[in-house]
């Protein structure tokens, strides 16, 4: 069901009709948010839907809108129902995601609430990182010596 991404990079592509890339952007980006709130009513796929748009517009380069948007998946991961585990992935690429777009505070601390070891070791490892290649070093090294697998500090 991870058809989001993929409805916003052939969006991205596709909408010649726009005069600048901005313009194209922000139709795509309200295209894809119109798709993915089609199911609105199951907040599990909803949120998934939402972080992979934030990780195209991450790619993009578009990190005020990729935040804004993961800010929206947030709430919706705390609305799934269920066990811990059915929100564990969301919660890690949420976290991943942050870190891409700079928000490195809010991302560790997703990433440490995170109870299962394994998903929580991922997420900081990635958010590591994404620290490195902001020059972060001191603090991505902090974040690793945090991780709870071993394999995850290689």
């Amino acid at each position: 069901m991870r058809c989001w991404m993929f409805l916003l990079m052939a969006l991205m592509v596709s909408l010649a009709g726009a005069q600048t890339l901005e313009k194209r952007i922000e139709r795509a980006y309200h295209e894809a948010i119109k798709e993915a709130q089609k199911m609105k009513d199951t907040p599990y796929w909803y949120s998934l839907g939402l972080i992979d748009i934030a990780k195209v517009l991450a790619e993009a380069g578009q990190f005020d809108l990729a935040n804004q948007t993961l800010r929206l998946a947030i709430k919706e991961v705390q609305k799934i129902d269920g066990p811990e585990w059915l929100s564990l992935e969301h919660r890690r690429e949420i976290a991943i995601a942050l870190a891409q777009v700079g928000e490195f505070d809010l991302a560790i601390q997703i990433a440490q609430k995170i109870e299962e070891v394994v998903n929580r070791s991922w997420a900081l490892r990635e958010i590591a990182k994404a620290l490195v290649k902001a020059g972060q070093i001191d603090l991505a090294i902090q974040i690793a010596q945090k991780f709870d697998t071993p394999w995850y500090r290689l």
